[in-house]
């Protein structure tokens, strides 16, 4: 079909047999014109419905421009003026749709916070078109679908590195997944479904059993914490063994000194503990003695497992369920991980901030 282009204002887009109208405005964006750019663009827009459907339609299309400028202004005011910008207002359009036939709020939520985070980026740097993918993606996917995202996201790329204990990942992890139990596909043919969409691939035998994969994770948390005089004296014989020792280990708190115990710390413990000692860097003599001390007194998987089941029943009874479907088979594709992160913000701030650490992470890197 013929696609027709015309420059200067009021610049209009014949696409697929429908006029989308894109306005310019060369002044500052007032939040009240970035509402009348705003509902401007959906009447002139908006699919034609039967009179019982369009008061509901236009009602939730509305809701919806209020709460995209209302997070746009909590953001940041000046971006206010992209949205006489093509590319904001195509992207608004499609959220005032896709919203405007479901009425679902957190569908909306989401869709709102990904037109917010789209329109703050500059035009085609990865950010931006992962934005735009989420956004076309998200109502493709129900909420059971989100949430499965989300647990994936969270048991597959964040770790509980600080964690001091087996008992207190326990209770991290129960924490985080408890908005999730009973929320999730009970069927792997859902992420047989997930897979056909830009959200990731499901790769049946590829994936991860869900024990293995929190256990292999969290190597320091699998060792009772150390009493300092059970370290070998001749670990310290010489000033710069001592000075290596004490970069690797911190003192956990406790109230008198006879309790104190000490722990690899974090960062050193990804080195010591990976899961590939003769992978480059070596581990220098000392790293390995440690490694060999930590894994002499570290539980086994399978009474990580036990201790699991009786501590947290529920918890394992959804880890059960991400087995039995082959949840971790899925793999989340940058538009994955990017709903994933929008969808948990709605519930947990804090989450969705450690996931946009995760994504600057996988940008820098590739």
């Amino acid at each position: 079909m013929k696609q027709e282009q015309f420059g200067g204002d009021g610049t209009a887009n014949n696409q697929a047999g429908r006029d989308v109208n894109v306005h310019h405005h060369h002044y500052g964006v007032t939040e009240e014109r970035a509402r009348e750019i705003a509902l401007e663009l959906w009447q002139n827009n908006a699919p034609r419905l039967a009179s019982e459907a369009r008061g509901t339609f236009d009602g939730r299309a509305i809701k919806m421009t209020t709460e995209i400028i209302t997070k746009t202004v909590a953001e940041d005011p000046e971006l206010l003026e992209r949205f006489k910008d093509p590319r904001a207002q195509v992207v608004l359009l499609k959220a005032q749709e896709a919203y405007g036939e479901t009425g679902d709020d957190e569908l909306g939520a989401i869709l709102a916070g990904l037109v917010v985070a789209l329109v703050g980026e500059p035009t085609r740097t990865r950010q931006e078109i992962v934005l735009r993918e989420a956004i076309e993606c998200a109502p493709r996917l129900s909420a059971q679908h989100l949430s499965a995202l989300i647990v994936i996201v969270l048991l597959t790329r964040m770790s509980y590195r600080a964690t001091p204990s087996v008992e207190a990942l326990l209770d991290s992890l129960d924490g985080d997944l408890a908005p999730y139990y009973g929320a999730i596909p009970t069927d792997a043919f859902e992420y047989t479904y997930m897979g056909a969409t830009a959200a990731g691939l499901f790769l049946p035998g590829l994936g991860h059993k869900v024990y293995d994969k929190i256990f292999s994770s969290h190597p320091n948390a699998m060792y009772p914490p150390i009493p300092p005089d059970e370290i070998p004296e001749d670990w310290t014989a010489t000033a710069e063994a001592g000075a290596e020792l004490s970069d690797m280990l911190y003192a956990q708190h406790a109230e008198a000194i006879e309790n104190v115990r000490l722990r690899i710390r974090p960062d050193a413990a990804d080195v010591v503990l990976r899961a590939d000692p003769q992978a480059p860097p070596p581990l220098t003599p000392l790293q390995t003695k440690l490694r060999e001390f930590v894994m002499e007194r570290s539980i086994m998987k399978s009474d990580f497992a036990a201790l699991l089941r009786e501590a947290k029943p529920e918890l394992a009874a959804f880890l059960d369920t991400i087995d039995s479907t082959m949840a971790l088979h899925f793999q989340p594709s940058a538009v994955g991980i990017m709903l994933a992160r929008h969808a948990v913000a709605t519930r947990s701030p804090h989450a969705a901030e450690q996931i946009d650490r995760l994504f600057a992470a996988v940008g820098s890197s590739s």
